[in-house]
């Protein structure tokens, strides 16, 4: 959510503050006439989020699925009855435990009329973080090239007939190794989804814990 006043009430009262990044604050010490002209518009485009509602789950593993839609209500409502899509909410791109679990990739086994436009990914501040072709997955590598334990937000488009279009929103957790305290109750691997009966297979994958 973006504060609108300047300073934001929300920040208190030190210095100038400028928040940015859903509360993260800056704190300028004077020179205010540069910060203006140069530094702020810098830093609200690197901060700039996503327009979406959604957010994430507190725990990675939750039991049932949680994902949420968004467009116009006909065209959600027509998907949520006739279409059907399972999304692990783990994977591990560690090179170390079955294939199907080395990528992201919601099954989606009836696209009731819709095609997959593609699959973004969010932080959970709701940064872009990467993009991918839902045929291909997500591999864990952000931007950099990197790879990092944490839980994200994924997003896919899916364009009905008429050209109108949808997102379907959820939680998906990196772990290239677990904590060995972590709750792995809910957790719910790629290789444990049945494209019409959801997730019904035992996993494959032999837990890596952190070191």
């Amino acid at each position: 959510m973006r504060h609108e006043s300047w300073p934001p009430a929300a920040c208190g009262n030190l210095a100038r503050i400028f928040c940015i990044c859903h509360g993260d604050c800056i704190y300028f010490w004077g020179m205010k006439k540069i910060l203006l002209l140069g530094v702020l518009p810098f830093l609200a485009n690197a901060c700039q989020k996503a327009d979406f509602e959604y957010d994430p789950p507190k725990e990675c593993f939750e039991q049932e699925q949680n994902l949420a839609y968004e467009g116009e209500q006909d065209l959600v409502d027509k998907f949520k009855q006739e279409g059907l899509v399972w999304a692990a909410n783990c994977f591990t791109p560690n090179g170390q435990g079955p294939e199907k679990n080395e990528v992201f990739k919601p099954v989606f086994s009836d696209l009731a009329g819709f095609n997959v436009k593609g699959m973004t990914i969010y932080s959970k501040r709701k940064k872009e973080v990467a993009h991918t072709e839902l045929t291909d997955g997500w591999d864990g590598k952000l931007e950099d090239g990197s790879i990092k334990n944490g839980q994200y937000i994924f997003g896919v488009a899916l364009s009905y007939t008429d050209k109108r279009q949808i997102m379907v929103y959820g939680p998906v957790c990196v772990r290239t190794c677990f904590k060995e305290k972590e709750d792995r109750t809910g957790l719910r691997f790629p290789d444990t989804i049945h494209p019409i009966e959801g997730f019904v297979f035992t996993t494959e994958e032999e837990i890596v814990f952190c070191e």
